[in-house]
C-alpha cells in the first residue's frame, strides 16, 4: 500500500504546475468540462440538469465518466459527449493507461467541475491534466488541491453540488 501511494504521489508531482486560476462567472463559460463518477446516486440527474443549463448558455461542452464497475451505476454509453473511462481503462496504480482526449488538454476549457463527493487518486490526476481557467471541486486536499473553487455542498447529493456552484458562481463578482 506505501508502494502504491508513492507511486500515486510522484504521478501528482509530474502533473502539479503553477497555474494562476482566472474567475469565470458560470453564464459566461463558453466550454466546459466535467467529471462525473457513475455510482453516484443521482448523478444521471445532475447532469441532465448541467446539460440543460449548458445548451441554455450555448456552451461546448464534454464529460469524463470514471465507471468503477460497481453495482448500481448510471449508464452514459449511449450518449453523446460522455468519455467513459472503466475500471480496466486503469493501471494499478489508478493511472489511465490511454492519454486524455484532446479536447480537455489543447484548448483551455473555462470550467472544469469535478463531481466526485469524496477524494479519488484517479479523479484527481484527470482534473489535474484538464487545461482549465478555473476548476471547481466539492473535496479539498489541503493547500495543494486540484481545484481553484470548493463547494462543500449543504448536502451530499450532486445536484446540491451543482446548484450551489452555479449560484456561487454568478453571485460572485470579480474585482476590476
Amino acid at each position: 500500500m506505501f508502494f502504491k501511494k508513492r507511486q500515486q504521489r510522484r504521478a501528482i508531482e509530474k502533473l502539479k504546475k503553477t497555474r494562476v486560476p482566472e474567475f469565470v462567472p458560470f453564464n459566461a463559460a463558453r466550454r466546459v468540462a466535467f467529471i462525473l463518477e457513475a455510482d453516484e446516486a443521482g448523478i444521471s440527474e445532475a447532469a441532465d440538469s448541467l446539460i440543460s443549463v449548458l445548451k441554455e448558455n450555448k456552451a461546448d461542452w464534454r464529460a469524463i465518466v470514471i465507471d468503477f464497475d460497481k453495482k448500481n451505476t448510471a449508464d452514459f454509453s449511449e450518449r453523446e459527449n460522455f468519455d467513459i473511462v472503466r475500471k480496466c481503462d486503469f493501471n494499478f496504480y489508478g493511472l489511465p493507461k490511454f492519454p486524455l482526449n484532446s479536447w480537455y488538454t489543447e484548448k483551455e476549457c473555462d470550467l472544469l467541475l469535478d463531481f466526485s463527493r469524496e477524494y479519488s487518486f484517479t479523479s484527481e490526476y484527470i482534473a489535474r491534466q484538464v487545461n482549465a481557467r478555473l476548476k471547481a471541486g466539492r473535496y479539498s486536499t489541503g493547500d495543494e488541491s486540484a481545484y481553484d473553487f470548493i463547494t462543500p455542498p449543504a448536502d451530499t447529493s450532486a445536484i446540491s453540488f451543482l446548484r450551489q456552484t452555479i449560484f456561487f458562481l454568478n453571485s460572485i463578482k470579480p474585482a476590476n
